[in-house]
């Protein structure tokens, strides 16, 4: 009949999501993979997929939003692993969401991986170098210390960022703290800090000879 509803049919619409996205048309591949979603609100690969053409057609807001539900759905499905992978591949589309390191860090410790965890949290520093993003490169780095307070080259960018934001005893007492682990350039970034935070002829000499 004449204005009859198009019968539901999955496959249909992961293979035009598929060959819209194989053209760049992201939106065209989001709107399909909504539809399924209407029909299948659990459906979180089908989320996932959504949240990556989201991303791709340049809305990271709403693909983070996505990415959130898919992986709370893995995880609230005892896909804890699935959960996992759906945050990594998020990291490839939104390296500057701190949310979601936080968040694939923790998953990973909720594991017994503290190893990845602080791993998975140093790789994300390069993506937080601009001034905007300083706070965010501060919560990632403590997050670090919090897990593993060894890391003299992560308590040296922290230290770094505090001063920047004029936290400067903050900076200059973490900098102090591990300078008697630190070695080589490392070392020379801790006392650099000290000597911006607290300047004076001796800290500057400090900072000169540093090894």
């Amino acid at each position: 009949m004449f204005g009859r509803k198009k019968p539901y049919k999955r496959s249909e619409l992961l293979a035009e999501a598929g060959k819209a996205r194989a053209k760049k048309k992201f939106k065209k591949a989001a709107k399909c993979y909504l539809k399924i979603l209407e029909q299948e609100p659990e459906n979180a690969e089908v989320e996932a997929k959504l949240a990556s053409a989201l991303a791709e057609a340049g809305d990271t807001a709403a693909s983070w939003q996505r990415y959130q539900a898919a992986a709370k759905r893995l995880h609230g499905q005892g896909f804890g692993r699935k959960a996992r992978a759906v945050l990594q591949e998020a990291t490839r589309y939104l390296p500057a969401e701190a949310e979601l390191w936080l968040w694939l860090a923790n998953a990973q410790l909720q594991e017994g991986h503290q190893a990845e965890a602080v791993s998975q949290l140093v790789s994300a520093l390069p993506h937080f170098k601009k001034k905007k993003q300083r706070d965010d490169a501060i919560r990632l780095c403590a997050r670090v210390l919090e897990i593993d307070n060894r890391r003299a080259d992560v308590a040296a960018t922290l230290s770094g960022h505090l001063r920047l934001c004029g936290r400067k005893p903050e900076a200059a007492q973490l900098a102090s703290r591990y300078l008697a682990i630190a070695r080589g350039k490392t070392r020379r970034a801790l006392r650099w800090t000290l000597f911006r935070s607290q300047p004076s002829p001796a800290s500057l000499w400090r900072w000169v000879v540093a090894a």
